[in-house]
């Protein structure tokens, strides 16, 4: 365990303020973080090709992006919330890719009543005929009884 503290401390000294890591200071990066990255990619993305795509996307991410490490976190902990970052944009593309090959399917059967959405808010021409409605209910009421409605809500 001390041995592992030992080296991750190392590697920070290394990389913190590089533009470019030392090599071998990556290479212990990689050793000591691929793992991690790979299970947080595999309870993320289900998929063990998928982990795998995320874990060589972080390691190349980090290494690009390793000027940017400020040092305020242990590396460790950056590398893997870019490995999160990832996996949850990779699975936000999938259900848009998805959600576009539906919409295509649909189009090409001619049918554009799968197009139509439905908008859950109110419509605004029935909410204010509503609203006039409700305003002649109390105006129709006598004084005492239109505080009434409003003291039960």
């Amino acid at each position: 365990m001390r041995s592992t503290r030992h080296c991750m401390r190392k590697v920070e000294r290394l990389v913190s303020g590089a533009n470019r890591p030392a090599p071998e200071a990556f290479a212990e990066l990689v050793r000591s973080n691929s793992k991690l990255i790979y299970k947080m990619s595999l309870r993320i993305l289900k998929n063990h090709s998928d982990a795998e795509d995320n874990l060589q996307n972080v390691l190349i991410k980090a290494y690009n992006n390793i000027h940017r490490f400020e040092g305020r976190s242990r590396l460790s902990s950056w590398v893997v919330r870019i490995a999160i970052n990832e996996a949850l944009m990779k699975i936000r593309k999938r259900r848009l890719a998805d959600t576009v090959r539906r919409i295509e399917a649909a189009t090409q059967d001619q049918n554009c009543e799968a197009l139509k959405i439905e908008d859950a808010r109110p419509d605004p021409e029935h909410q204010c005929i509503a609203n006039d409605l409700a305003a002649k209910a109390l105006r129709s009421l006598s004084p005492p009884s239109r505080h009434l409605p409003s003291l039960q809500s």
